[in-house]
């Protein structure tokens, strides 16, 4: 008598492949997985391609940064920086004044297209939005006055003096470029 063989659907390794691979799609395609930041599609730069114009966000209470002139209107060096960039790319500047707390909210909101507005990096939010590199790094200063014992030129003076450890910053670097930040 001749050995029967079974169909291809009562075969294990079909099931165990057909498993193994449904599995492997799921994991792919968890929220916040590389395959779907791959697959998915900033919609932004489309939206202001149609409109012709970007939306910038800022809290024009910085200056010389961004303040608001005698006439109301946002002005300083990020409103210049991002006119400049808006007109490499054949674009209208909307500048929209917003409270530094809310500049975020804005963003992913979507009532803004960008923050221009010496936004700090917070690496809980680096899911959500994405940062540029620093286009301006202030460094680390220290005013106080004269008669202070604060008031060495030497820093390793500083160094010496016990307050001053406790209450100055810590810079630690970039994520993406050898610029260092305050935290």
């Amino acid at each position: 008598m001749r050995p029967t063989t079974c169909p291809w659907w009562r075969r294990w390794w079909v099931w165990a492949s057909a498993l193994l691979l449904v599995a492997l799609l799921g994991l792919l395609l968890l929220p916040g997985s590389p395959a779907v930041r791959l697959l998915r599609q900033d919609t932004t730069w489309h939206a202001m391609t149609q409109r012709g114009v970007w939306r910038i966000g800022m809290d024009p209470s910085f200056p010389p940064f961004e303040t608001l002139a005698d006439d109301g209107a946002i002005v300083g060096y990020d409103v210049d920086l991002a006119r400049a960039m808006a007109a490499q790319w054949d674009m209208e500047v909307e500048l929209v004044a917003i409270g530094f707390d809310s500049l975020i909210d804005a963003l992913i909101a979507g009532k803004v297209d960008s923050v221009i507005s010496a936004l700090p990096l917070d690496p809980r939010l680096t899911k959500d939005i994405a940062y540029s590199a620093p286009y301006f790094e202030a460094g680390l200063r220290l005013a106080v006055p004269q008669a202070s014992a604060l008031a060495a030129t030497d820093p390793a003076a500083l160094d010496r003096t016990p307050s001053t450890r406790q209450r100055c910053s810590t810079v630690g670097p970039w994520p993406w470029s050898g610029a260092a930040r305050a935290t």
